[in-house]
């Protein structure tokens, strides 16, 4: 398969436009009859965000978003070669991946995925729901993906993780996935680092892992917990689920007020309140007057300890509502230390 269309004539067959390939990518362009030439600047998706002439001078100039929406700034060049480098249909702004049309505005293609040998779902990966829907692009990852032709992702686009080297680029996954008794129980996929696998001078990945409760950085995991130079250290047996947990800074949680960090951590907005410290340290105090709870207010975040200074909840409020239970004698404002001198 050749990478891309190599020349363009009208319909009496006068050549319009020459491209030049290199490694895979459009790089340039010739025009016809007067023979100008434009050169082609693209990213890892091999979208041509910018083209210039053979002075430099740019001639158009283009942000895409991930699903291939455009932002232009400048226009001045007749390229229609857009997203991943597929020419994009003036008039109906779709793209043309040769097995099938794409629409950027709905981040699908307009009809299913298709194979020249019949089979119920073309292309899919088992492993991979993602792969079972007909119309996605590039399984849903298209800031690293692209489709050369309409029919499934390439997996060779993404290059080594700069700040990860030790984990294996698509091409090495999708090697080892191939070569036989490389499949894990778990259906993990393991790479050899022998050499001559790409990845003998590779350093391992430091090992951290943290307890099932809380730890002091917020996270979660199991087994142990990593001190400051990223060696682990044995996990606290006696640390039980029921047990108050640890904020950042030592403020201690009751089981109240740990479900609800576990809502914030799991997507509750209303729980969400970012560092509870913070809106302690800084914000205003308040005493409730029915349950004698200390109540912290920082904006629209609020966070209520008991008289022993735990943790038992936290959410946000709006402002009128704050004023209003202050109104209503609810929450009694604390004077500051200033006041108390």
């Amino acid at each position: 398969m050749s990478p891309g269309i190599v020349a363009e004539s009208d319909l009496s067959g006068a050549l319009k436009s020459e491209y030049v390939f290199f490694d895979g990518e459009r790089v340039a362009r010739k025009d016809f009859p007067g023979g100008a030439v434009s050169y082609y600047f693209s990213d890892h998706l091999k979208t041509a965000s910018v083209v210039t002439d053979s002075a430099g001078n740019i001639k158009e100039d283009e942000d895409f978003y991930p699903w291939g929406g455009e932002l232009q700034f400048v226009n001045n060049d007749s390229n229609h070669y857009k997203f991943g480098g597929h020419e994009r249909d003036n008039e109906t702004g779709l793209d043309y991946m040769l097995a099938r049309y794409y629409s950027n505005p709905l981040g699908r293609f307009l009809t299913p995925d298709w194979a020249a040998k019949p089979a119920a779902v073309p292309y899919a990966v088992l492993d991979d729901p993602q792969s079972l829907n007909l119309y996605t692009y590039v399984r849903n990852i298209s800031t690293s993906k692209t489709d050369p032709d309409g029919h499934f992702q390439d997996p060779c686009t993404c290059p080594r993780n700069p700040w990860a080297p030790w984990m294996p680029t698509p091409q090495e996954v999708a090697a080892a996935r191939a070569a036989p008794g490389t499949a894990a129980s778990n259906g993990a996929v393991a790479v050899s680092s022998s050499p001559g696998s790409g990845l003998s001078n590779i350093p391992p990945p430091p090992i951290i892992t943290v307890s099932l409760q809380e730890n002091g950085n917020g996270g979660t995991g199991s087994g142990s917990n990593a001190n400051s130079q990223g060696q682990s250290t044995p996990a606290d047996p006696n640390k039980g689920q029921d047990q108050k947990q640890q904020d950042e800074k030592g403020t201690q949680r009751t089981e109240h007020g740990q479900e609800r960090a576990d809502q914030a951590r799991a997507g509750d907005a209303h729980r969400e309140v970012g560092d509870a410290n913070r809106i302690i340290r800084e914000g205003k105090q308040y005493t409730d007057s029915e349950t004698g709870n200390q109540v912290s207010v920082r904006g629209n975040r609020v966070v209520i300890r008991d008289q022993d200074g735990n943790i038992v909840s936290q959410f946000k409020n709006t402002k009128a509502n704050t004023n209003q239970r202050v109104q209503d004698g609810r929450w009694v404002r604390k004077p500051e230390p200033e006041e108390q001198k």
